[in-house]
C-alpha cells in the first residue's frame, strides 16, 4: 500500500503496476415510506414468526385519532385471535393522549389490565422507532422509543412496571400485518422500515442514535425486513428483503402511498 503524499487516500498498487483508489463502500439509502390514510390502506404479509420476538418500525403519528380507540402501524396478533389489546404494535388514544399501549400483566404477573407507555406522547410527535420484544419463555415484554426502555403504567395511573407479562398460554404467531391487526382500526400516518426477528435483539443492534434507520444487513436472527417503498419493483408487491413472498399493498395507487417521507 502507498501514499504517495500529493492525494489524500489509499492507493493499491496491484501486480501490473497502475494504481487504483480504494472501491467506495455503498451507503446505506433511504428515500420513501408508505402512507397509510386510516381507512382501509393496509399491508399483509405470509411472513410468519413465532417463539421470541423482536419487533421494530419507524412510524410518523402525523394523522387524526380517535379518543378510546385502538390503532395498529404493525401488527402481530396472539394464538387467542378475539384478545386484539394483546397485539404487539397496538396503539391507543387515552382521552386527549397517543400511547403505545397493551393488554396485559405487570411484571409480577398480577394486575391484568390495559397498560400503556407514558412517557413519550406520540401524536404529533414526528418519526419515532418504536421496538417490542417477546420472551416466549418467561412470556416479558419490553418497549423501546427510541432506543430507550419504556415504563408502562396501569390504565389507573397508579402501578407501573418496566415490563408486561403476557397471558401464560400465549403464542405470538401470527403473520405480519400494518396499518391494522384484524381488517380493522387502520392507521392513518406514515410507516417505515419494518423487520421482525425470531430472537431478543440487543437495542443497539437496532437504534444507534442517529434517529434515521439502520442497515440492518447481516443482522442474526432477522426474518423479515420491509423497506416500505424502498426497493418495490411493481406495484402491490414489496419485498422481503430476506426473501421469501413479498407483501401485498392494499386499497391504495402508488403515487398516493409511496411518499418521500423518511426519518
Amino acid at each position: 500500500i502507498i501514499n504517495r503524499g500529493k492525494k489524500k487516500g489509499i492507493f493499491y498498487i496491484p501486480s501490473g503496476g497502475t494504481k487504483s483508489p480504494t472501491p467506495p463502500v455503498p451507503s446505506f439509502s433511504n428515500t420513501k415510506s408508505l402512507n397509510f390514510d386510516g381507512i382501509d390502506d393496509n399491508v399483509v404479509t405470509t411472513s410468519s414468526i413465532s417463539g421470541d420476538i423482536t419487533l421494530s418500525a419507524w412510524v410518523n403519528f402525523n394523522g387524526t385519532y380517535t379518543a378510546w380507540q385502538s390503532r395498529f402501524p404493525v401488527a402481530i396478533n396472539t394464538s387467542n385471535t378475539s384478545a386484539s389489546n394483546e397485539t404487539l404494535g397496538r396503539l391507543w388514544k387515552l382521552g386527549t393522549n397517543l400511547w403505545v399501549a397493551l393488554q396485559m400483566y405487570d411484571q409480577n404477573g398480577a394486575n391484568y389490565s390495559t397498560y400503556t407507555a407514558r412517557d413519550v406522547i406520540l401524536e404529533g410527535a414526528g418519526w419515532k422507532n418504536l421496538v417490542w420484544t417477546f420472551d416466549n419463555t418467561t412470556k416479558h415484554i419490553y418497549l423501546y422509543i427510541n432506543g430507550v426502555a419504556q415504563t408502562w403504567t396501569h390504565y389507573g395511573g397508579v402501578i407501573t412496571t418496566p415490563y408486561l407479562t403476557a397471558v401464560s398460554t400465549r403464542l405470538y404467531n401470527s403473520d405480519l400485518k400494518m396499518g391494522t391487526n384484524i381488517g380493522t382500526y387502520y392507521f392513518d400516518g406514515l410507516v417505515d422500515e419494518v423487520s421482525t426477528f425470531n430472537s431478543i435483539k440487543a437495542i443497539g443492534d437496532i437504534w444507534d442514535g442517529s434517529g434515521k434507520p439502520t442497515d440492518l444487513t447481516g443482522q442474526s436472527g432477522l426474518v423479515s425486513w420491509y423497506r416500505m417503498g424502498d426497493e418495490i419493483t411493481a406495484w402491490n408487491n414489496m419485498p422481503n428483503q430476506m426473501g421469501g413472498s413479498d407483501a401485498v399493498v392494499n386499497n391504495e395507487i402508488e403515487s398516493v402511498m409511496v411518499v418521500p417521507e423518511v426519518p
